[in-house]
């Protein structure tokens, strides 16, 4: 299982096949699939308790970003369309014979809110051509930032020539692969659902956002943005630089930030060492450290809310906590069965951690100790976001409702959004 999806992540990259595909997104919903389907086999009927399904008219959806607001009363998702595919434009044709517009089918990329007491949808915003990988909530919950791409392009010019029946074709055995191009960031009032700021970029689309007290911080395959006036930003300006580090091939799940945006952590992507490097930076001062895994492909990432600890779980089911300062090694976690964890998360406090397996099993650990104080089992899928409220933690899960068929066009497939209000440890 983890075996076909670190093969599939180095033989696609390596080649060059996948152009605007989600790798992580890829690993792990193929992950939560096999697993979603052995859960099926086994024909489980127990119910779990504090489980809903959060409902909406959409037809078959894919949630690629999940947030909570602060109070765990709101939830936030990008929705994306399995069978939106992107074509060329033939009345896009110029006078060399290459493409240089598209024509898109299926529905746009959105953010959809939820009630999540009630389950019900209460917005959905923030429309765009280009996919959208990355949300974050004000820290007073009024409005929502949105990153993600601004544009389609080629992946390579197009040259076309007549074929049969007089049609065009590509020359040369091309194919149409696209990419997404140029970055866009945009704040959205929930109230109204319109844009109170909307900024393009001219090159890279927008892999992470966060929205801290004192600024928004956003990063691209190439640099780390800020702009100092959250509430009504003028400008997003470049304040480090990551490049070589960060591809946009994992899913939004590998950057994370600490509570103020000011220290971000990523797992590098970079060819010669994806999944096997964390990476972190002060985001003032632009300057970081790298961390080789020694153990495994990495899986998931956390970093606590002061931002000075850092855990990862890889695919032979060790999670590790080290400094932020220089990745030093604080404690090795050990769950009771060496299962891989595919999600992370810090307490307010930075004292509880959360990890999650794609089978539904999610522990509780001190981290002061290292010691666990409760497993529970719950519905299998992706904890894709996570809370700690007073009595309860409660955990956002996309489960995977038909398999992941991985093809020319991307992945096709259709998700549920869960909620599971787990007991405190």
């Amino acid at each position: 299982m983890k075996n076909f999806g670190r093969r599939y992540f180095l033989k696609e990259i390596k080649s060059g096949a996948v152009a605007s595909l989600s790798l992580g997104f890829l690993y792990h919903s193929t992950f939560a699939a096999q697993v979603s389907s052995s859960s099926q086999k086994s024909k489980e009927k127990i119910a779990v308790e504090g489980v809903r399904t959060l409902t909406h008219e959409f037809g078959h959806i894919r949630h690629r970003a999940v947030v909570f607001n602060a109070d765990g009363t709101r939830l936030g998702s990008t929705i994306e369309d399995p069978l939106r595919r992107v074509a060329v434009d033939l009345n896009g044709i110029n006078a060399s014979g290459i493409a240089t517009k598209f024509r898109v089918s299926g529905k746009e990329p959105f953010v959809a809110l939820w009630d999540v007491e009630s389950g019900r949808l209460v917005a959905s915003i923030g429309r765009q051509v280009a996919p959208i990988y990355a949300i974050a909530f004000s820290p007073d919950g009024s409005q929502i930032v949105s990153g993600g791409a601004e544009r389609y392009e080629p992946r390579d010019p197009i040259a076309l020539k007549r074929i049969g029946n007089g049609q065009l074709g590509p020359v040369g055995g091309q194919s149409f692969l696209t990419v997404n191009r140029g970055g866009i960031i945009r704040i959205l009032d929930i109230a109204t659902g319109g844009d109170v700021g909307r900024f393009t970029l001219r090159d890279f689309p927008i892999f992470a956002i966060s929205w801290g007290p004192q600024a928004i911080v956003a990063i691209d395959n190439h640099s780390i943005l800020t702009t100092e006036t959250p509430g009504r930003p003028d400008q997003f300006r470049k304040i480090a630089s990551v490049e070589g580090t960060i591809q946009g091939l994992y899913g939004p799940e590998a950057y994370r930030f600490s509570a103020d945006g000011l220290r971000a952590a990523a797992i590098s992507d970079e060819v010669k060492n994806v999944g096997k490097v964390v990476k972190t930076w002060d985001v003032l001062r632009g300057r970081g450290h790298e961390y080789p895994s020694q153990s495994g492909f990495i899986l998931a990432l956390a970093m606590s809310p002061d931002g000075d600890v850092i855990a990862t779980s890889d695919d032979v089911g060790v999670v590790s906590l080290r400094t932020f300062a220089k990745l030093l090694p604080i404690r090795v976690l050990t769950p009771s069965e060496p299962k891989p964890a595919s999600s992370l998360a810090f307490n307010a406090d930075g004292s509880r951690l959360i990890s999650a397996t794609p089978g539904g099993v999610v522990t509780q650990w001190d981290v002061h100790t290292g010691r666990r104080l409760r497993a529970s089992h719950g519905p299998a899928g992706m904890v894709k976001a996570v809370v700690f409220m007073r009595d309860i933690v409660r955990l956002a899960i996309v489960k995977v409702n038909s398999a992941a068929v991985v093809g020319k066009n991307g992945i096709d497939g259709t998700e549920t959004l869960l909620i599971w209000d787990v007991p405190a440890g």
